[in-house]
Order: structure tokens, then C-alpha cells, then sequence
């Protein structure tokens, strides 16, 4: 059993990262020198990441059957998120392009501002929790602080265009990487209404 959920979890994780790996080359353009420049900082910390994970997963060690089923369920509702993503826009810059295209709010951007970094976020974090290893731990913390940044300068631009008034109302209703409390509060108003019925 421990053999089958342990096989059955890299294979979701293999899923998930081939996902990512196919939309860094295809489908966000780097078009700028500091999307350049961020990839030559993010693409190395990713590939600690994969590999040490990927290795961890070969290697055989058993960890408990939890872990490994609260990961499985992790990336597997990453992968669900990510490719949510995918099919609610066109193709986007890479991090730290600068350009601003049209505002999105609709697909997982009607949940959170940012799903693809949260997608990322969720998959290295499980893979930490799975294989509680030191390269983990320090490329979970150097990626989520790469996508705050990155968070943080996409808002500027976009505050800074002419799209800033419309996005300060969206930053309002939707939180950065998760649901904010006036989310979950209108979500539970909405199904207890519906439950009424």
C-alpha cells in the first residue's frame, strides 16, 4: 500500500512539474532584461527543488502514508489551479516583465490575484512538507519570496497604468494568494442562501 500511494504521488508530481516546465518555455514570454535576469535566479532554485525532490521520491525512504497523501492531494489540486489559469488567459510575461496587458478576474482570478504563484507555492511547500529536507526548506523560502516580489512589482505596474483605478477595486475583493475573510464570508452567505431553498 505505502509502495502504491508513494508511486501514485510522484507521478502526480511529475504531472504537475512537466505542466510547469512546459509553460516556462511556452507559454510565458520573457520579453524584457529583468524577466531575463529573474529567470537566471528562478530557473536554478526550481531545479534544486525538482531534483531534490524527484530524488527524495527515488530513494525509497518511507516517510509516513500522510504525508504523502496530504502531497498527492496538494498537486494534484495545484495542477487543477494551474491549468485553471492556463484556459482563463492568453499567454503572460514571465516575472518581472513590467508590461501591463489586459486585467483578468475571471477563472481562479476571480479567487485570488496571483494563482500561478500559488500553484508554485502549493507544490514546493508539499514537497517540503513530504521530504523535510534543508535544500527544500531554503528554495521554498527563496521561491516565495521571489514570487512576492514579483507579486508586488506586476501590482505597481499595473497601479501605474491606466487600469490602476479598476485594479485598486479588484485588490479590494480579491486576496493576493488567498481568499480574503469578506471572500469566504460572501461564499458561505451565497450556499447557506442556496441551502435555504
Amino acid at each position: 500500500m505505502h509502495q502504491v500511494v508513494s508511486s501514485l504521488t510522484l507521478i502526480s508530481y511529475g504531472i504537475v512539474v512537466l505542466s510547469y516546465i512546459w509553460a516556462r518555455l511556452k507559454y510565458f514570454r520573457v520579453n524584457s532584461r529583468e524577466s531575463r535576469i529573474g529567470s537566471y535566479i528562478y530557473d536554478p532554485l526550481v531545479a534544486v527543488q525538482v531534483f531534490t525532490t524527484t530524488y527524495s521520491f527515488l530513494e525509497h525512504q518511507r516517510y509516513p502514508l500522510s504525508r504523502y497523501l496530504f502531497a498527492n492531494l496538494a498537486y494534484i489540486l495545484s495542477f487543477l489551479f494551474f491549468w485553471w489559469g492556463i484556459r482563463s488567459c492568453s499567454r503572460l510575461d514571465f516575472a518581472f516583465s513590467g508590461s501591463v496587458g489586459k486585467l483578468i478576474t475571471s477563472g481562479p482570478f476571480h479567487l485570488v490575484r496571483h494563482p500561478f504563484y500559488l500553484s508554485y507555492i502549493a507544490t514546493w511547500a508539499a514537497s517540503t512538507f513530504l521530504f523535510p529536507l534543508i535544500p527544500l526548506w531554503i528554495t521554498l523560502v527563496l521561491l516565495t519570496y521571489f514570487y512576492i516580489l514579483a507579486a508586488l512589482r506586476e501590482e505597481k505596474s499595473i497601479l501605474n497604468s491606466e487600469l490602476g483605478v479598476e485594479y485598486k477595486e479588484y485588490k479590494k475583493e480579491v486576496g493576493m494568494f488567498l481568499p480574503k475573510a469578506t471572500q469566504w464570508k460572501k461564499w458561505f452567505s451565497e450556499l447557506s442562501r442556496i441551502r435555504k431553498r
